[in-house]
């Protein structure tokens, strides 16, 4: 009670300042937010969306970090709306993964061999089975106005969905995710990241937390990290995207969550 709250009080400053490490020590990205290494998984990193890149972004990208397969979890308008205020250098890197560019000496990527490749696994293609996960997790009262303006109103159900979303409720969000989904959709996001042989791998959504803090949650829990960690690795988007006073919005991408 009073003891466990009076503690969680006294260990915020330690964890803030080990979040603050953990984030100096990600390399800052000029027009690409959110980068970093899943720490417990070597080749993999994470990030937002790359339609910003810089210059000095795609060349670490490509040869320092030697990413050569990028699995993108967005919805097609997601992406257009993206690519449409993108800039040039990220217009080039995003083409040269769709057309599968070559990797060698005088290529865009130049270490190693093979080629560039990116994949398209949308976590929230079926956003309408996605909203009626969520209306089956509210409290009843809630539930049986949610089920009310069904009927009558899919609107205002929506609104109720989402500022049910939107009120920092991160376990909510995150298992009307896992439970709408399917399975299939699931299964390829975690293989093609799981698999690493033929190169670096990079999965990113619109800001690099919900879709692809879960997808690396769930890949940190198949090779044994502890809750603990698996936490701290989370909550870095916190520090990194500048979202350090808590308690705000649900999902913070673009669509929603």
């Amino acid at each position: 009670g009073a003891r466990a709250g009076a503690m969680g009080r006294s260990l915020r400053p330690y964890m803030h300042n080990l979040l603050l490490s953990s984030a100096a020590a990600c390399r800052s990205l000029e027009g690409v937010q959110n980068f970093r290494p899943v720490r417990s998984l070597p080749g993999l990193f994470r990030s937002a969306s790359l339609e910003q890149a810089t210059a000095s972004d795609a060349a670490f990208l490509l040869d320092s970090a030697r990413v050569r397969t990028i699995v993108d979890l967005r919805n097609d308008d997601e992406i257009a709306r993206a690519r449409a205020t993108a800039t040039p250098v990220g217009l080039s890197l995003l083409a040269a993964f769709d057309s599968g560019a070559a990797v060698g000496a005088s290529c865009i990527a130049s270490e190693g061999g093979g080629v560039l490749r990116r994949f398209q696994v949308p976590l929230l293609g079926d956003v309408d089975g996605l909203l009626d996960e969520v209306a089956a997790r509210l409290p009843t009262a809630k539930r049986m106005e949610a089920a009310l303006y069904r009927t009558v109103d899919m609107r205002r159900h929506d609104r109720l969905v989402y500022d049910a979303l939107s009120q920092g409720k991160q376990q909510l969000l995150y298992t009307s995710m896992i439970a709408s989904a399917p399975p299939a959709v699931w299964q390829q996001a975690l293989s093609i990241a799981a698999d690493r042989r033929s190169g670096n791998v990079l999965i990113h959504c619109a800001r690099g937390k919900d879709r692809t803090g879960v997808l690396a949650a769930l890949l940190q829990h198949a090779v044994g990290d502890a809750p603990e960690k698996i936490v701290e690795e989370y909550a870095l988007s916190e520090v990194l995207l500048g979202e350090g006073g808590g308690g705000g919005g649900g999902g913070g991408e673009s669509r929603g969550p």
